[in-house]
């Protein structure tokens, strides 16, 4: 640390003896004038530099907790004052950092006080009448204070004088009950004289006592007697405050380590000022005339630079660690074999920057989720490893993926510069430009026109229709919507101002443009995929979508609606924060805008969802905008935004549980499989501008523009799925397959290569049988076969050896992500299941060997939880735990089939509370049949080992039929032998149909069980179209019908038989004479069947 200069410490000394109080501002001022007119004419006001500029507003904010390090030394307020006031000149004069010249204040303070108690007098007593300053000065209007009113016998100006010239001293003292109180300052009337004479007598004491006075103040062991300058010297010398940016680790432009640069002195480039106070406040600071980007330098300079850059790190104690990692990062770039490619060099340089910039900033949401963090109740072990998430990334990675990305951007600039001669039409043109509303509104005037094609048109072609309404509810021929088209060229008419929504015929509708970096899939990496597989016709509005943003058919309100926010969310508050802050920091919010007006200002009136949350498996949580309330708005309240979109015009194909076991039924056993999740799907998606009124999100008071798709939007799966299908297609097209993805979870299988043609025979087979146009139902696009089967793909394209080709297989992970990175479809890597023959997919763990699927562990013991925290409520429970439980049976059905049977109690539950909406939270008791049935789930839970296969024996075709009349009973055929049922004759006529035909079922059942069939799959047919349904389906609504239906699940189990229920036509039913009491003549008949007493009460003795 320099010590400050002898004159610095006497005029340092004379104002931390100033008092300091209500006039005591007004006092110095005095002096200060006094001072200037004994020096002579006025000075020209200080010119300061942008470095020390900073450094005092780095003072100003962070002298209240630096003086807190020394509170020790229980410095009074003058002390603190006259500290403040030393710091600052030192920051102006010896070129200390802020910290080192608030510290060195305090030494010379705290020297004084010293010296003031070993002397026994002030320092600075009052002058003598002889050596007032004859000049009249102005003085200032003193302000009544407050505090000094409320004080008892105040005496008057010239009583406190004479006392403090009598006394001393009349303030508070350097310290609270210190024994020099009463010397560590002047009194509050004295001042302006002691400071006159301090600034008259100056000149003679800094000649005269200049050595001893610096001896006496401090002991100077900061230099070494006899020790040489080691510095060397060079001209070229970074600037000062740019060195000490570096030093704390901030980001700094590399134009300022420029050899250009060096040679000059930025330090001294003039700042206007405004001086308050202890304030010092920056009124302009602009770049340097002659500055340029890092992508903009000379590649020479550019080195030089980068290497300059490092070595002041090493100059300024930053750790060696981080120094060896930038070294390598240096190296590596300098040494980058495209580095003479201009291109190439240009995108290493923005790479190099990019790098920097990530590593020197702390975001708010990482400053955040530490605080978030902390203040959790986690244990001290979560605590570390969440903390341990936030640390920075290895500067020496190289950020591959982020050099391609901006080696896209810069082709896809120099596309735009080289067609911008080109008529608008035959060019794509991005919302960027915020200068022509009229050519914007346009644009979103052209949302969503109606095209109709003959014939496929070339990716980027516009169609245009004769009626100028517009209809959010037309498709391309495909069935994909449209999405904002072009501005309307002079071959199309303009849109007159009344068909313009009204949002936009308003001047001040400016919407905020989305941010560079918000985005992580590239258009031009999709268009170029699109068309070099042929796949641009059946996905012509993808590039618009991604360029211009994706019209899902939200319609902006008439006036602004604010909604509150469910429990769940105002619970979680520092939750909440943190996904906004990760949003934020991700750049698809805009934000955030302090009031309503603001964001209504720039897209005029909208309307919020309120926000929940939702837990995640891995702990944290998804924020839900519950797009769907109110849903039974009353005439007070706003409608939903997803009450007027329809998820119908966004179809997308599902891979389906029928569908994946299908897939691996048709791939030899040795297949193996690989599953990826895509990281935040929705969140990719841009939504076009003129969707952002419906996608806005209030919290505490401050608002957030959504520029993406969100989860909870009605048309969000189908919207992510428009790019999640064409991703698969593009995989299909170059030979990577089969695949197929339910929303977010993706699977890719590859065969052994010696497999490869009998799996291409079988695709083609497959390809013959399908429908040519998907078929498209409730939000699903499917192929269909001759069997009605549904298929995710057309089979267009055969399975192929690829590059990546290993261990014997037909590709590998990196053929999957050479098409993932040119497209940008960002994976969740930590949930990347590597290659494998037993693989998680869709919340089942499947066998490819085996053929056979199971729950996972998590899932299983998740579900009996679910059941446990059911049966400790009691009898008595709210609707949304019955919706939840049921879900959580219902996806256990897939390996439990015969779970079906047994989730009737709370479907009927769920029926009877969603039956009146008013009543939805009220606790309503489970019935009888619930308990039932999760006392059989939780034993089927309870086998940890538990599998079923989905690749069973075929069903053995035995010549069974049965049928039922209500006029007379039931009647079963069975290889040419039959038996009649009469009904009791109280029920002839009489009861449900459904029930008899139920009961034919069971009667045929129970003869196949007679006639010896066990451990097999039987075919039996029925014309009974409620039957054979419901049988499927595991539930019929009927009660009686419904029973009999699980008495049949009860058999099959006990007996280890499987029914394959097959409908038949009545006329082709050999079972119908026998139903209604007739013979076959051709027929025999069955032998006599004991009777169980569940049927009994039903039928008489059979003939």
């Amino acid at each position: 640390m320099h010590p400050p200069s002898t004159e610095h410490r006497l005029m340092s000394a004379a104002e931390a003896q100033a008092p300091v109080g209500p006039d005591a501002a007004a006092l110095a001022a005095d002096a200060q004038a006094a001072a200037a007119l004994a020096a002579g004419p006025e000075a020209e006001p200080a010119v300061f530099t942008p470095a020390q500029v900073e450094l005092a507003q780095q003072l100003r904010e962070n002298s209240t907790a630096w003086l807190q390090e020394h509170e020790q030394h229980a410095l009074s307020k003058n002390e603190r004052h006259g500290t403040l006031e030393m710091a600052y000149s030192i920051l102006l004069s010896e070129g200390m950092g802020p910290k080192a010249a608030l510290d060195s204040a305090v030494e010379q303070i705290l020297t004084r006080r010293r010296l003031t108690e070993q002397m026994g007098v002030q320092l600075c007593p009052s002058s003598p009448p002889s050596c007032r300053v004859t000049t009249p000065v102005k003085k200032r209007k003193r302000k009544d204070d407050p505090k000094q009113k409320k004080k008892k016998g105040r005496k008057t100006k010239k009583a406190k004088k004479t006392k403090a010239h009598r006394n001393g001293d009349d303030s508070d003292g350097s310290g609270s009950g210190s024994k020099h109180s009463s010397q560590s300052s002047s009194s509050s009337d004295s001042g302006s004289d002691s400071s006159s004479s301090a600034a008259d007598d100056s000149d003679s004491e800094s000649d005269s006592g200049s050595s001893t006075s610096s001896s006496s103040m401090a002991s100077d062991d900061s230099w070494q007697e006899g020790k040489a300058n080691p510095e060397e010297w060079d001209d070229l010398q970074v600037p000062l405050h740019i060195s000490k940016k570096v030093q704390r680790g901030e980001f700094v432009d590399l134009w300022w380590f420029t050899p250009s640069t060096c040679r000059e002195r930025h330090d001294d480039a003039p700042v206007s000022l405004a001086l308050s106070g202890n304030t010092i406040k920056k009124v302009t600071k602009d770049r340097p005339k002659n500055f340029l980007e890092d992508w903009e330098l000379p590649m020479t300079d550019f080195h030089w630079a980068i290497d300059l850059w490092r070595n002041t790190m090493k100059d300024e104690n930053i750790a060696d660690k981080t120094v060896a990692a930038w070294t390598k990062f240096n190296t590596d770039i300098k040494e980058h074999k495209e580095r003479f490619n201009s291109d190439m060099q240009t995108a290493l340089q923005r790479v190099h920057r990019f790098q920097r910039f990530s590593f020197a900033n702390t975001s708010r949401r990482t400053k955040n989720m530490k605080k978030a963090i902390e203040k959790s109740g986690w244990s001290k072990k979560k605590k570390a490893k969440e903390l341990q998430k936030l640390r920075r990334f290895d500067p020496s990675k190289f950020p591959v993926k982020q050099l391609n990305k901006i080696l896209k951007k810069q082709s896809a600039d120099a596309l735009e510069e080289d067609t911008a001669g080109l008529p608008r039409s035959s060019r794509h043109v991005p919302f960027a430009d915020q200068s022509s509303l009229t050519m914007f509104a346009n644009a979103v005037h052209n949302t969503w026109l109606p095209t109709h094609p003959s014939s496929p048109l070339p990716s980027g072609t516009r169609t245009t229709t004769s009626s100028p309404a517009l209809d959010e509810g037309q498709f391309a021929w495909d069935g994909t919507p449209e999405v904002a088209a072009e501005p309307a060229t002079s071959q199309t008419s303009a849109p007159s101002a009344a068909s313009v929504p009204a949002m936009l015929r308003n001047a001040a509708w400016a919407p905020p443009p989305r941010h560079p970096m918000a985005m992580r899939l590239i258009p031009d990496g999709w268009a170029h995929q699109l068309a070099t597989t042929g796949l641009q016709h059946r996905y012509p509005s993808i590039f618009d979508a991604l360029n211009i943003g994706l019209n899902i058919g939200i319609k902006a309100p008439s006036h602004t609606h604010i909604s509150q926010h469910h429990k769940s969310a105002t619970d979680h508050p520092e939750q909440v924060n943190l996904i906004i802050d990760k949003e934020l920091s991700s750049h698809r919010y805009a934000g955030p805008y302090p009031s309503r007006q603001a964001v209504e200002e720039l897209i005029g009136p909208f309307q919020t969802a309120p926000l929940g949350l939702r837990p995640k498996p891995n702990g944290k949580f998804r924020l839900i905008q519950d797009f769907s309330y109110p849903k039974s708005p009353t005439s007070t309240q706003h409608p939903s935004i997803n009450s007027a979109l329809d998820i119908s015009l966004w179809p997308t194909t599902w891979y389906t549980f029928a569908n994946i076991c299908a897939c691996i039924l048709a791939l030899p056993r040795s297949a193996q499989a690989f599953v990826r999740d895509v990281t935040s799907a929705f969140r990719q998606i841009p939504l076009h501008p003129s969707q952002w009124p419906g996608t806005v999100v209030e919290w505490e008071g401050n608002f957030y523009i959504d520029q993406f798709l969100a989860f909870g939007l009605g048309p969000a799966c189908g919207a992510f799925g428009l790019f999640a299908d064409a991703f698969a297609d593009i995989c299909r097209a170059y030979g990577i397959g089969p695949t197929g993805h339910w929303v977010d979870d993706n699977v890719f299988f590859r065969v052994p290569i010696t497999s490869l043609p009998a799996l291409n025979r079988h695709r083609a087979a497959l390809r013959s049988q399908l429908n040519e146009i998907p078929a498209h139902q409730r939000g699903r696009s499917y192929w269909q076969d001759a069997e009605q089967h549904l298929h995710v793909e057309d089979y267009t394209h055969d399975v192929l050896v690829l590059p990546g080709a290993e261990g014997g297989f037909n590709c590998g992970i990196s053929d999957i992500d050479k098409v993932s990175e040119t497209l940008g479809w960002p994976w969740e890597q930590e949930k990347d299941a590597p290659w494998a023959t037993v693989f998680t997919y869709g919340g089942l763990t499947f066998n490819i060997a085996t053929r056979e699927v199971s729950l996972p562990d998590r899932k299983r013991q998740k579900y009996l939880d679910t059941i446990s925290l059911w049966e400790s409520n009691g009898s008595r429970h709210q609707l949304h735990d019955a919706q939840q439980l049921l879900g959580q049976l219902q996806h256990a059905t897939t390996v439990h089939e015969d779970g079906k049977f047994h989730i009737k109690g709370l479907l009927d539950f769920i029926r009877s509370a969603s039956a009146e909406p008013a009543r939805r939270y009220q606790n309503r008791h489970e019935g009888r049949r619930i308990p039932e049935d999760l006392t059989w789930w939780k034993e089927q839970l309870a086998l940890d080992t538990f599998c079923r296969s989905f690749d069973p024996v075929p069903a053995v075709e035995v010549d069974c039929f049965c049928d039922g009349s209500t006029s007379y009973g039931a009647g079963v055929h069975i290889a040419g032998r039959e038996r009649a049922f009469p009904l009791r004759s109280h029920l002839r006529g009489r009861v449900d149909i459904k029930t008899v035909e139920s009961l034919s079922l069971e009667i045929a059942v129970l003869y196949l069980v007679l006639l010896g069939h066990s451990d097999a799959s039987v075919v039996i047919h029925s014309d009974s179209t409620p039957v054979c349904g419901a049988f499927k389906k595991g539930r019929m609504a009927a009660e009686e019908a419904n029973t009999v239906l699980e008495r049949i699940a009860e058999l099959e189990q006990k007996h280890r038989i499987r029914i394959s229920l097959r409908w038949v036509k009545s006329e082709e039913n050999k079972a119908d004479l026998p139903s209604r009491g007739r013979y076959s003549p051709a027929s025999s008949r069955l032998p006599p069947l004991p009777i169980p007493d569940t049927l009994r009460e039903w039928f008489t003795d059979d003939w």
